[in-house]
């Protein structure tokens, strides 16, 4: 019995022993500042949910590069950039999206959901510090317990994979973003068979989502502690999108939270139905117009100027004037 008892806990010693070896290797990678370093002529990059993902074609845009990602709260935007501006010392600036469903209460799930959650912290969980920890495990324990092995695994593949096979970094794969190629316009269908919708209705500060909002702070914080420009953006949208939305509560919360924050607002860049994936996201084509645009606005030194907003809506006046001609 005693050689059994023996054997049974040397052949769990002699497994764990690896499992607690490949963990440690992967935590040590993640946390390696070498992996987070952006191409050598990186100025810009922009951070967000899936508008920017789609909108911003960095291929086309001089210096640029974009880790948008779909799905994704400031929550999970925060942790990254804690990894990526303080290993990038010749970043210009950050654009940051911001728009009106970033303030909604619902992005709280976003943060802790079970599809959330399962999707994102095996991912990130190399990423936390305490409080983030805490703050998870608060809202919803029971999912962090029950993530499967076969993300973790996944992931830690993912690490080993491009940094240790192909030599490579976090920009080796998609799982931290980049642009999304969106081939397709379904804008025709969407709004011949439109839903009406009580988005428009009033709310007030208890249906905001206080949480995702701080951690837009932190990340406005992170960019001032290491001398990089940081900029809000609202990206493309369709008109129809946009009247969803209770536009004057989202100017009373970047009003109350970002008095001071530069905020270059780009949703009404005039673009064609066919430019559009959907009511909320650029196609290939609409990104490739905007990102030729924005790319531009870039090479005529916009950051230098102190009245950025102005130039811009001039610039998108006489692209909506030479659309109009077209």
């Amino acid at each position: 019995m005693r050689k059994f008892i023996g054997k049974t806990i040397s052949f769990i010693t002699y497994l764990i022993i690896p499992i607690v070896i490949i963990f440690a290797g992967s935590f040590i990678i993640i946390n390696n500042g070498k992996y987070w370093k952006l191409p050598k002529k990186t100025d810009y990059i922009v951070l967000g949910h899936s508008h920017p993902e789609c909108a911003f074609n960095d291929s086309q845009i001089s210096g640029l590069v974009n880790l948008g990602k779909s799905g994704e709260s400031y929550f999970y935007t925060y942790l990254k950039a804690n990894k990526i501006i303080p290993n990038n010392k010749t970043l210009k600036a950050v654009f940051i999206e911001f728009g009106n469903s970033n303030i909604e209460k619902n992005m709280d799930s976003w943060i802790w959901d079970n599809e959330h959650i399962q999707q994102n912290f095996p991912r990130f969980f190399s990423l936390l510090d305490y409080s983030d920890f805490k703050l998870l495990m608060e809202n919803n324990s029971k999912s962090i317990l029950n993530c499967p092995p076969s993300r973790y695994i996944k992931e830690i593949g993912y690490t080993y994979l491009s940094s240790l096979i192909i030599k490579k970094n976090f920009l080796s794969n998609t799982r931290f973003g980049g642009y999304n190629y969106l081939d397709y316009s379904k804008i025709d269908s969407l709004i011949n068979n439109k839903v009406p919708n009580n988005k428009n209705n009033e709310i007030n500060k208890k249906d905001i989502s206080e949480t995702n909002l701080k951690y837009l702070q932190k990340i406005v914080e992170l960019c001032n502690e290491n001398g990089i420009k940081v900029f809000l953006i609202r990206s493309p949208l369709h008109t129809k999108y946009l009247a969803e939305f209770h536009e004057e509560e989202f100017k009373r919360v970047q009003n109350s939270y970002f008095q001071n924050i530069e905020f270059l607002d780009l949703a009404s860049f005039p673009l064609q139905n066919n430019e559009y994936a959907d009511l909320e996201h650029l196609n290939y084509k609409g990104a490739h117009k905007f990102s030729i645009w924005f790319n531009q606005i870039l090479r005529n030194n916009l950051l230098e100027d102190i009245e950025e907003q102005l130039i811009i809506h001039k610039t998108i006046q006489a692209s909506t004037h030479n659309n109009t001609l077209n």
